[in-house]
């Protein structure tokens, strides 16, 4: 019978492999089935956190002076390539100390523009005054001449309803255009999301038969502005934080929690990549069959020694007869 040990090849690299996409240093042991089980396993246990926590439960936050650390993360490293991005999006966000901040000290680092829904806040229009759901374009830029970080001028451009009861002859539908030169607050740049919020300030035209100025607070956020290099595994700010813990509830959590099990499964694969088996090394059966010694004890009887003590090669006890033998006749 051949051994029944693995060929564990390089345990080392296999580990390294298994680390960095589960099932793959299971793969390169030639070991299939453990490779397809633990790779199903634990990357479908990482993609429902992911989807549970809406893409925002990997990341890497350093703000210990928030009493947020980054323990959860040691387990999701874990799991390799799907985690490791958190890193780099970490030392990308900048400034460096970006935490200290608010959004409301984060200027604008590049033009913007693109869908944008949000709302009209405190609107002053002729007549009243009152807030408005908007969608439309925006455009937005540094201003060339800012002597401060929060000059911006940009343009809104779209349509508006109304949010509220409202006694006004504004209709639905009514078409504004608006110029932004001041901004409130800004989503970070390196960010778990594809569309950025922001907040502004803007004044402009009613146009159409019902014309007339208008001035008001702009909230909202631009679409689909974020590209996935921007996004993935990029780290919550505390504002962040607090918006995705209302927005998700407990999913957020248990999303956090199944990215945790999946690194610690990892773990697990890792362990079995560079040992092999638990079981088996050492226990293998014998080549071919073996007699096993004979148990010969004190005062045991066994079928040898009885057929020794009756060969006619032993000496009768002491005190028997002797039987006499003449050459040339049998022994009776």
């Amino acid at each position: 019978m051949s051994s029944s040990r693995i060929d564990l090849k390089n345990p080392v690299l296999a580990t390294i492999l298994a680390w960095l996409v589960p099932g793959l240093g299971h793969a390169y042991q030639g070991r299939w089935f453990k490779a397809a089980l633990y790779s199903v396993c634990i990357w479908s246990t990482f993609g429902c956190g992911w989807v549970l926590g809406d893409g925002k439960v990997v990341y890497y936050n350093t703000d210990l002076k928030r009493g947020r650390r980054p323990i959860g993360y040691a387990a999701q490293v874990l799991v390799g390539v799907a985690s490791l991005p958190a890193l780099l999006q970490t030392s990308r966000a900048t400034p460096r100390d970006i935490h200290q901040f608010s959004r409301d000290s984060i200027p604008l680092e590049r033009p913007l523009s693109g869908e944008f829904e949000g709302w009209l806040i405190d609107a002053e229009f002729p007549g009243g005054r009152g807030n408005f759901k908007f969608r439309g374009q925006i455009s937005i830029e540094p201003s060339p001449d800012a002597t401060f970080v929060k000059s911006v001028t940009g343009k809104l451009k779209g349509t508006i309803s109304k949010a509220d009861e409202l006694e006004t002859n504004i209709p639905d539908g009514s078409t504004i255009e608006l110029t932004i030169d001041y901004l409130r607050s800004l989503e970070p740049a390196i960010y778990p999301s594809s569309d950025r919020e922001l907040q502004c300030e803007a004044k402009g035209q009613l146009l159409g038969a019902n014309g007339g100025e208008l001035k008001a607070g702009v909230k909202g956020k631009i679409l689909n502005v974020r590209s996935i290099w921007n996004r993935y595994a990029a780290p919550l700010d505390a504002e962040g934080l607090e918006e995705t813990h209302g927005d998700l509830g407990k999913f957020f959590e248990i999303g956090l929690v199944y990215t945790w099990i999946a690194g610690l499964l990892n773990l697990l694969a890792m362990w079995d990549a560079y040992e092999g088996p638990a079981y088996g090394y050492g226990d293998e059966e014998p080549a071919g069959p073996t007699a096993a010694p004979p148990d010969v004890g004190a005062g045991t009887a066994t079928p040898e020694s009885t057929t020794a003590n009756h060969s006619t090669d032993i000496p009768p006890p002491v005190g028997e007869p002797q039987p006499t033998v003449v050459p040339g006749v049998a022994k009776v």
